[in-house]
């Protein structure tokens, strides 16, 4: 594995869940807090992976705080597929959350139109009201409408200082990215060249919890950076111009 997703040297051991509301977690046999300190002593971004096979709420707590927490690229093509994989998990929730308001709304319509068939507001009979909402959808088993993990809110730390054929990421690219990393808190982009007026834009009304901004070399950049930067950040501690 070339580009390791995430440098677990860098990440300090937790000791609470604190950063993660506990009830969105999946029912564990171990508190999220035991298991965020057992995995603080894995060493191997593999043995990792593997752990977070196991079950839901192991694969929370690993992707939370340790597989996606921190991301430093070396190559531009691993940062592509980092993007598109954002992109495609954006979709998929939008079109997973639409087909599960579909069933909901036409399990709604079929109750209220077979209960009200013979009043004056709903004047049809069960097999008008099969025909208009379809077959009824049940609803014994529980609905989720976020049902792909959005593993872009995981990330805290975006590096891209050491990243080759930085010219290839297009200023469309860096403005796609940012919606999909929203409590992004630390990016360097260490001479960047396509870092514009407008990425900074996208970056400081996408990213509300930045904290440390590293700009040196994108010579790209105007004031108007800066004025989108005092504005949006108002949790900024650092920030590199170079």
């Amino acid at each position: 594995m070339e580009d390791k997703i995430s440098t677990l040297k860098n990440v300090p051991p937790c000791t609470t869940i604190t950063e993660t509301n506990r009830n969105l977690l999946p029912s564990s046999s171990l508190p999220p807090e035991i298991l965020v300190n057992i995995f603080s002593f894995f060493c191997s971004v593999t043995d990792l992976l593997s752990c977070a096979q196991v079950n839901q709420a192991w694969h929370h707590v690993i992707t939370a705080f340790y597989i996606w927490h921190s991301i430093k690229f070396k190559n531009y093509e691993t940062f592509s597929r980092f993007h598109e994989v954002l992109q495609m998990i954006s979709k998929m929730r939008s079109r997973r959350a639409l087909e599960n308001w579909s069933k909901l709304i036409a399990t709604y319509l079929k109750t209220t139109v077979i209960e009200s068939s013979n009043s004056e507001i709903y004047n049809v009979d069960e097999d008008e009201a099969d025909e208009l909402v379809g077959t009824p959808t049940s609803l014994s088993r529980q609905i989720y409408f976020h049902s792909t993990r959005y593993y872009g809110h995981f990330v805290i730390k975006l590096d891209l200082s050491k990243i080759h054929k930085k010219v290839n990421i297009t200023e469309k690219m860096f403005c796609d990215l940012f919606p999909n990393i929203p409590n992004l808190e630390n990016v360097n982009f260490y001479n960047c060249y396509t870092v514009t007026d407008e990425v900074i834009k996208n970056l400081t009304e996408s990213c509300h919890r930045l904290r440390k901004i590293k700009l040196f070399g994108c010579t790209s950049l105007t004031n108007k950076s800066l004025e989108y930067i005092g504005m949006q950040c108002t949790d900024l501690t650092f920030l590199n111009m170079g």
